[in-house]
């Protein structure tokens, strides 16, 4: 189950307008998320709907492990969010078993 949440690329960044001010300026709304095999998902919703995936497949453990890791020792990841979408990323990619 949790194949279907796999990156198929870097993260995505998508402006559009979705209509206009008084003034007649463009009112524009920022998309970021990954294109993936069951479609285009939302950052937020990407992780909520992987983490639970990992957890079905019975991967939960190993998870809180990458994220246990992740927290020490990459100084990059700079809030929980991010540890959390790299440690998503590890468990998904399967980059733990290198």
């Amino acid at each position: 189950m949790l194949e279907k949440y796999e990156p198929k690329s870097a993260r995505l960044f998508f402006c559009e307008t979705i209509g206009k001010d008084a003034a007649g300026r463009k009112i524009t709304q920022i998309w970021q998320g990954y294109d993936t095999p069951s479609g285009r998902i939302e950052m937020g919703t990407w992780v909520k709907e992987a983490t639970v995936a990992a957890v079905a497949d019975g991967l939960g453990d190993l998870l809180d492990q990458i994220k246990e890791y992740s927290r020490k020792n990459c100084a990059w990841l700079h809030n929980e969010k991010d540890v959390e979408e790299h440690a998503l990323r590890c468990l998904i990619s399967k980059a733990y078993e290198h």
